[in-house]
């Protein structure tokens, strides 16, 4: 795989050998993930936008009109000049984007990998989708033992008011750059996730809610998304997992289903086991990824693992932010 900065840590890549399952091939649909689905659905009915885009947005002629009606009404934006990452060739890297749905070859500095980590150190973190629990990461084991049952993840909110290194990768001009030349238009910044992946037993069904099954995700007419380990990863630490080339390939059954989570089975069916690409690395490694393909996080077994992303897309429906609800 070509690298795309001159020094630093180059991109590992791996062939996952994963045990196909026996039996047929069914949509994952647990009864909380189902759940979730409809309340996901009925609260954004009333974001008219979204609802247009979420229904049509999987399919690469609606993406296409859609990004040419944004291009004609935006204009470039002006940027900054000073990077974390001047030695990145944007177009190498917009080719493999756009080629195999991701590209490596991304490294912060220590000192922001540092500042990072101290804020998740001194804020508290939650469990997915319930921010009325905060919670120490370092108090994990505890926190599970008073909220009752398994915390897979712990993430934080306002991570970009309150933290200045997460604040200055929404604005870094080589990213930023990056991302226009991908989406075809003027990017729009549209959310953070900063979170905590538990090295802890869960069943399947919390696995997959909590995005370590293979799914894709529909968050506008098309996204790019940066990641950024700020924890070493290893084959133990729970290191993402995607399908390459999966972005521009789905069944039509795919597209039209509303359940976006596949077993594992399936997927490695339609697209084979050399397809898989398992993504290690130290704190500071980093990716740009379409999360439109198939992906995963894996599970962590051996040590938590920490990451940020950072999302850019055509339109902000306001509705991938990290704000503290009610703050």
């Amino acid at each position: 795989m070509p690298q795309f900065i001159s020094t630093g840590t180059a991109v590992r890549t791996s062939q996952t050998q994963l045990r196909v399952p026996a039996g047929p091939s069914a949509p994952v649909v647990p009864p909380a993930a189902s759940a979730h689905h409809l309340q996901t659905l009925k609260r954004y009915l009333s974001n008219p936008k979204w609802l247009v885009m979420y229904l049509l947005g999987r399919f690469e002629i609606c993406k296409r009109l859609a990004i040419g009606f944004a291009r004609l009404s935006r204009a470039r934006a002006r940027r900054g000049t000073r990077s974390l990452f001047q030695e990145i060739d944007v177009d190498q890297a917009v080719e493999a984007l756009r080629r195999d749905a991701y590209v490596g070859g991304l490294q912060l500095p220590r000192h922001v990998v540092d500042e990072i980590r101290a804020f998740a150190d001194a804020h508290p973190c939650y469990p997915d989708r319930d921010p009325a629990f905060p919670f120490a990461h370092d108090n994990h084991e505890d926190a599970q033992r008073r909220y009752g049952r398994r915390i897979l993840l712990g993430r934080y909110y306002n991570t970009a008011t309150a933290c200045a290194a997460i604040r200055q990768l929404e604005s870094d001009p080589v990213l930023v750059d990056l991302a226009a030349a991908y989406l075809g238009v003027e990017p729009v910044h549209i959310g953070n996730r900063l979170w905590w992946s538990f090295a802890t037993r869960a069943d399947e069904t919390d696995r997959v809610r909590s995005g370590q099954g293979f799914h894709w995700d529909l968050d506008d007419w098309r996204t790019v998304t940066f990641f950024f380990y700020l924890t070493d990863v290893d084959d133990l630490a729970g290191p993402h997992v995607l399908v390459r080339g999966s972005h521009r390939r789905k069944r039509w059954r795919h597209l039209l289903s509303m359940y976006k989570s596949r077993p594992e089975a399936e997927v490695l069916t339609m697209y084979g086991k050399e397809s898989l690409v398992t993504l290690r690395g130290p704190a500071g490694f980093g990716f740009a990824e379409d999360l439109f393909c198939f992906h995963r996080g894996s599970p962590p077994v051996g040590s938590d693992r920490l990451i940020v992303q950072i999302r850019f897309g055509v339109f902000d429906y306001d509705n991938a932010h990290d704000r503290l609800p009610g703050k």
